[in-house]
């Protein structure tokens, strides 16, 4: 669900919590790949937009539970080939960053507005915004 749109910002936004249904995510080397199998989902509702604004690009969207999952499995051919543009609360775009920085992959990110994960700040968790014009921008200049 997008929070609203206008020419300055397009947020991206999961404001119902109740979802409630099983990913079909693939399992890769590089983390789930979304494969937009339900259309209430926020992730695949963002890689539609992406494939709708990108066309015929090498783009996919990995799912990680952690920005040290996907690095640990990172081939030599990855290393030459591989692009990041990460999605994340700061706290592990930092961390994240760093990490990616040290294999030599071009990395870009897009902050979440607010964090919101249990890991970090909430108990039970909630979900967050993020700014989908940012991402486009960065799709577009890499």
């Amino acid at each position: 669900m997008f929070n609203g749109e206008d020419e300055n910002n397009t947020h991206f936004s999961n404001e119902d919590n109740s979802l409630n249904y099983h990913c079909m995510a693939t399992s890769s080397y590089l983390g789930e790949k979304c494969i937009c199998c339900n259309e209430e989902c926020n992730i695949g509702k963002v890689y539609k937009i992406i494939k709708e604004e990108h066309g015929n690009c090498n783009i996919n969207i990995y799912i990680s539970a952690h920005n040290s999952s996907i690095l640990s499995n990172i081939t030599k051919e990855d290393e030459e080939e591989l692009a990041i543009v990460a999605v994340a609360c700061i706290n592990n775009l930092i961390e994240g960053g760093w990490k990616i920085s040290s294999t030599g992959i071009p990395a870009q990110c897009v902050i979440l507005d607010y964090v919101g994960c249990r890991k970090h700040w909430d108990e039970e968790g909630f979900s967050t915004n993020f700014n989908l014009n940012e991402l486009n921008r960065i799709l577009t200049i890499t």
